[in-house]
């Protein structure tokens, strides 16, 4: 099984496990399948910042990091709201980027099963470099 990030990315080995073929191997630190050649290769700060949020994307996802990188947020409960004076209005609101896909369309893929290549509709991390300017993501960056 491959995978591709979208319908112009080559297609990737390594991203789908197969539990049927035998042992998994488990890092003690999470893995990640981005090399020290794909850094090198990056020549501009949209090719490293691409990298870094793949590299979060796949060392963090279990960790629950990947909603506030795509700068989606659930809004306080009204306990903690109700406890908690430093709650102000705007954290009991919820708050979904213009750029995220509605309708599911984040999760969309297609599956090739004669090729076994799945191909992901939307590559988030090249959503997120591209909208990189906008007020829920990067405030590192000007």
């Amino acid at each position: 099984m491959k995978v591709k990030f979208d319908v112009s990315d080559n297609a990737r080995s390594g991203y789908v496990l197969d539990r049927q073929a035998g042992n998994i191997k488990a890092y003690t630190i999470s893995g990640t399948l981005v090399k020290a050649e794909d850094l090198d290769a990056a020549v501009s700060q949209d090719q490293l910042l691409y990298l870094l949020y793949r590299l979060r994307q796949e060392i963090f996802i279990a960790e629950g990091r990947r909603m506030t990188d795509l700068g989606i947020r659930f809004p306080v409960s009204q306990t903690e709201q109700l406890n908690n004076p430093n709650v102000k209005a705007e954290h009991i609101q919820a708050q979904l980027p213009g750029f995220i896909p509605l309708n599911r369309g984040m999760d969309d893929f297609t599956y090739d099963k004669d090729n076994g290549v799945v191909t992901m509709k939307y590559d988030m991390n090249a959503v997120l470099v591209k909208n990189k300017h906008a007020k829920e993501l990067f405030p590192f960056i000007q």
